[in-house]
């Protein structure tokens, strides 16, 4: 009922020009960025209306914009001192915050007697500092884990990663992929593969954090590639074996590769997907199928985190009445509980985490792990980058020659890191001369 309201108050404010923002008061202006999709722009719609209703003195006037334009538009209302107050990006926004395009919260939040960082798990928020500044705040995150089918496991006498503790590694990944992977007519074609797209597995950079490999001198804006080392060359490796190897997987780009997709239960372990597959692909399929978590390699069961989340601009006139909206937005339970009930996503906030299932019914089983998981100490946040040309271990060329047998890891590493290096040189000779 509230999203067919919600449908006929937008159908009306675009038909007769109603909006948010009021004539008296502060007005507070939100860039809302239409590629988070219909439920997100719901919530944040159908808060603006309580908050305005609880803070009279305030306005929010949301200005919708399409995902291709609003980089842009921000920039030009950045820079023409356009009154622009509150934006909504995630973690590779990191770029614009050294630029100095957003403000600092940590005073904001030290000074709060309502706020602490105490509110998100730890390697949340610390994704959202750079240096000591806190330039957003967490929204919603996408965590990488293991899911599987099942039935498959029964059907095959193997224990579940969930029933095996620490025992869930690369080891038992590939043997227990080998027992799942079947040729029920001996012609060649598989019913069934151990493993659903592997590639992703290496180019999602899951495969590096588990095997214990850093390609950069750290997280956010890096400028020293390692993409060479051992622990890269052995974590590439195990990626290349899967298929080339083990061939427990459909082989690498091939054209069939959506026949065996995780969802389908034509594939028995997923490794490469967050829980946005959730709500978009898993409400009804007709398996059994659960969350573990990501699997152990070398370095452990380490994973990736990505995050949408929201940013105050640097040049706004009015910080008090735009954190407020913010942290009513990402820090007030009742509202955060309301944007998981819209959107299914999984919740930073932690207030919100205890209700996850009641207020997303089709969630895994074992949910409770995607929160564990959030805020363990082999979660990393993904690599954001300043310099152009960096993430060349992850090119289609390196990918595409390794995957298929064509080149060894050794030799596409070596290649992708001389390329690198020659990327950063550029990048800072750049520099250098636009300083002349």
């Amino acid at each position: 009922m509230r999203r067919s309201l919600w449908f006929v108050w937008l159908t009306l404010s675009l038909l007769f020009g109603v909006g948010y923002a009021g004539a008296a008061g502060i007005t507070v202006t939100h860039l809302g960025y239409a590629g988070h999709g219909v439920a997100w722009r719901e919530y944040v719609a159908e808060a603006a209306q309580e908050f305005m209703r609880l803070n009279p003195d305030i306005k929010i006037d949301i200005i919708e914009t399409p995902s291709s334009e609003y980089v842009a538009k921000m920039q030009t209302m950045y820079a023409a001192g356009a009154g622009l107050d509150v934006v909504e990006l995630g973690l590779t926004a990191a770029t614009h915050a050294a630029r100095g395009m957003y403000l600092d919260l940590r005073p904001l939040i030290e000074s709060d007697p309502d706020i602490s960082l105490n509110l998100w798990p730890e390697p949340v928020i610390n994704s959202w500092m750079l240096d000591e500044a806190i330039w957003g705040l967490p929204a919603s995150l996408a965590l990488w884990m293991t899911w599987y089918n099942e039935d498959l496991f029964n059907q095959a006498g193997v224990l579940a990663p969930n029933r095996i503790g620490t025992g869930w590694t690369w080891d038992y990944l590939i043997d227990a992929a080998k027992k799942m992977t079947v040729d029920v007519n001996n012609d060649g074609v598989m019913e069934q593969y151990g493993v659903d797209r592997p590639w992703a597995y290496w180019s999602n950079g899951l495969a590096l954090m588990a095997g214990g490999a850093r390609p950069y001198e750290k997280f956010l804006l890096p400028e020293k590639p390692n993409v060479n080392s051992p622990e890269m060359k052995n974590a590439m490796q195990f990626v290349a074996d899967i298929m080339l190897t083990h061939r427990v997987s459909v082989p690498y780009n091939a054209s069939n590769a959506s026949q065996y997709y995780f969802w389908t239960g034509k594939s028995a372990i997923d490794i490469v997907d967050n829980p946005g597959i959730v709500g978009a692909y898993m409400k009804n399929v007709t398996f059994n199928w659960d969350v573990a978590r990501p699997v152990a390699g070398p370095g452990g069961s380490a994973t990736h985190l990505q995050m949408d989340g929201m940013e105050i601009m640097s040049n706004t006139q009015h910080p008090e009445a735009a954190w407020k909206w913010l942290k009513f937005l990402l820090a007030r339970k009742e509202s955060v509980e309301r944007f998981v009930e819209l959107t299914g996503r999984l919740p930073a906030f932690k207030g919100a985490h205890a209700k996850y299932k009641e207020l997303v019914p089709y969630a895994p089983n074992s949910w409770v792990l995607l929160f564990e998981t959030m805020g363990a100490p082999t979660t990393y946040p993904i690599y954001v980058h300043k310099v152009t040309g960096l993430n060349q271990w992850k090119s289609g060329t390196i990918m595409g020659q390794v995957f298929t047998g064509q080149k060894a890891v050794s030799a596409a590493l070596d290649e992708a890191q001389e390329i690198e290096l020659a990327n950063v040189k550029a990048y800072f000779d750049q520099l250098a001369q636009a300083s002349q």
